[in-house]
C-alpha cells in the first residue's frame, strides 16, 4: 500500500507550528531557569526567585517600555580586601533596580570568623539579558589585594539603529568568588546588581562605586545613541526614536 500523505487545513498548519513554537520556548526557559538557579544558588530562595520572576515574568513587559540602556560597555574592577557587604554604594544608584552581597565561608555553613582573604582562587562574572541570554566568563587567580579585572559587557555589542527589543539588553550582573583568609579557610563572596530600564537620566555605575570586595576604578560609557545621561538624544527624542520600538 501507498504511504497516506496527510493534508491539514491552513489553520490546522498554523496552531500546529504555533504549539510547536511555544513548546519550544517553554522548554528554553526552563533550561535557563534552572541555569540561573544554580548560578544564584548563593543567594536566599526569596531573591533568587525575585531575579528570575524580574527575568521570567515581566522581562518582556520591561523591555518594551525600557526607554533606555545606560550600563557600562566596558568595566575594570579593583580587588578590595578591606572591604565588606557593609559598602555598596551601588544601592540606590539611578539605573539600579536592587543589589545582592553576600561574603561568608565556603561551603554553605561552614562558619568562617575571619572573612578577610589573603588570596582569591577564581573570580565569575555572569551577565543575563531582557531576552533570556546569559553570558559568564571565568577568571583563574591567583589574585591579591589591589588586583584588577576587566570585564566587556554585552552592552558593548548593541547596535544603533536596530531595534532594541531584538537585542542582547543588559537586565542583571552577577559577580562571585572563591578565596582564602589568613587560616587557609575558604571564603566565598557574592554581588547582583539588577538595572533599570527605564531610567535615562543618570549612568548606574560610575567610576568610584563600590560593593562588597569590588570596585570600579575605570569604566566605558554606554553607547551614546541608546543613553542620554552620556550626551546621545534627549529624553524625548530618545521616546520617539525607533531603536526603543519593538
Amino acid at each position: 500500500p501507498h504511504p497516506t500523505t496527510l493534508h491539514l487545513p491552513v489553520d490546522a498548519l498554523h496552531i500546529a507550528r504555533s504549539l510547536s513554537t511555544m513548546m519550544h520556548s517553554i522548554v528554553t526557559t526552563i533550561a535557563i531557569t534552572a541555569q540561573l538557579f544554580l548560578a544564584l544558588s548563593w543567594i536566599t530562595p526569596t531573591a533568587a526567585t525575585d531575579v528570575i520572576g524580574s527575568l521570567r515574568g515581566s522581562s518582556s513587559r520591561r523591555l518594551e517600555q525600557a526607554e533606555c540602556v545606560c550600563s557600562p560597555r566596558t568595566f575594570t574592577f579593583r580587588l578590595n580586601f578591606n572591604g565588606s557587604c557593609d559598602v555598596n554604594t551601588i544601592q540606590g544608584n539611578p539605573g539600579v533596580n536592587g543589589t545582592q552581597c553576600e561574603l561568608r565561608g565556603n561551603p554553605p555553613g561552614n562558619e568562617v570568623e575571619d572573612k578577610t582573604p589573603v588570596e582569591v582562587v577564581f573570580v565569575q562574572i555572569m551577565e543575563v539579558t531582557a531576552k533570556k541570554n546569559w553570558r559568564h566568563k571565568i577568571y583563574e587567580g591567583p589574585f591579591y589585594d589591589g588586583d584588577t579585572i576587566e570585564y566587556t559587557s554585552m552592552s558593548d555589542s548593541l547596535q544603533p539603529g536596530e531595534l532594541l527589543g531584538e537585542q542582547d539588553v543588559p537586565l542583571g550582573f552577577f559577580m562571585k568568588l572563591t578565596g582564602k583568609n589568613a587560616g587557609d579557610e575558604y571564603l566565598f563572596h557574592g554581588i547582583i546588581w539588577m538595572y533599570n530600564l527605564d531610567n535615562c537620566d543618570a549612568e548606574p555605575i560610575t567610576e568610584g562605586d563600590a560593593i562588597g570586595l569590588f570596585e570600579v576604578v575605570e569604566y566605558t560609557s554606554a553607547i551614546p545613541a541608546f543613553c542620554p545621561a552620556v550626551g546621545g538624544l534627549t529624553s524625548l527624542e530618545l521616546d520617539a526614536h525607533p531603536v526603543t520600538e519593538v
